[in-house]
């Protein structure tokens, strides 16, 4: 298989030409569409259906989050699942108590679309929708059997972990959250933090003067920190 080659629009999720359309409405890198269905296939004959409740995710959907979570239109949580009021925070505090759970637009990893949110749908259904919190995943939680299944099997077919909450900054650990390793770490390698600051200074994004001048630290922490 050809080695994928990434330009820095579509690492930020501002071109889907590196992308397939797998399932309806969710995109996946050309090159992972097989791996994730293999992971799909071992996880039925497991007894599992592993979903996905996010794929690729554009920048555009990632900055209408992001603004909407400045503006208090959708809430912020700490690592204790307690909600925060960031009017009580400078920007740039409020940049680092978004950033636990919600990327910079342009620095999700699910812009590259080798990145997933996963979850047994079998333990759901229309009137009880899956939630993507720790507490699905952990002992006595839906999700917690097919997560188990997935730490045995999951890098048999490439996929890793990536947050797993091992720092005590940075990002909280998300159990949901999958990567196919081998695609994802050709992305890493072709990252380009001066083109993304050039890029996101054209955008139109809340703290964006405050992201700017702190664009190489919150790229340390938030990012690179997370490159295996």
């Amino acid at each position: 298989m050809t080695k994928p080659v990434f330009n820095q629009q579509q690492l930020m999720g501002l071109d889907t030409s590196h992308l397939i359309e797998l399932y309806p409405n969710h995109f996946v890198h050309k090159q992972v569409a097989e791996p994730i269905k293999a992971l799909q296939l071992a996880a039925q004959n497991a007894g599992f259906d592993l979903r996905l409740a996010s794929s690729f995710r554009s920048f555009e959907r990632q900055q209408l989050i992001w603004n909407d979570k400045t503006q208090g239109k959708r809430p912020v949580f700490n690592r204790q699942q307690q909600q925060v009021d960031l009017s009580k925070y400078s920007e740039i505090e409020s940049i680092n108590k978004i950033c636990i759970y919600s990327a910079i637009p342009g620095f999700s990893r699910h812009h590259w679309g080798t990145d997933f949110d996963v979850y047994d749908a079998k333990q759901f259904d229309a009137e009880n929708r899956p939630q993507l919190t720790a507490d699905e995943y952990q002992t006595g939680g839906p999700n917690y059997p097919m997560y188990l299944w997935l730490l045995e099997n999951m890098s048999k077919f490439g996929f890793v972990h990536v947050y797993t909450g091992n720092q005590q900054t940075g990002v909280a650990a998300e159990p949901w959250h999958i990567s196919h390793l081998p695609t994802a770490q050709i992305a890493q390698q072709a990252f380009k933090l001066a083109e993304c600051k050039q890029i996101l200074s054209e955008q139109s994004l809340a703290y964006k003067q405050t992201l700017l001048d702190n664009l190489a630290d919150l790229y340390q922490t938030y990012v690179e920190a997370y490159y295996v």
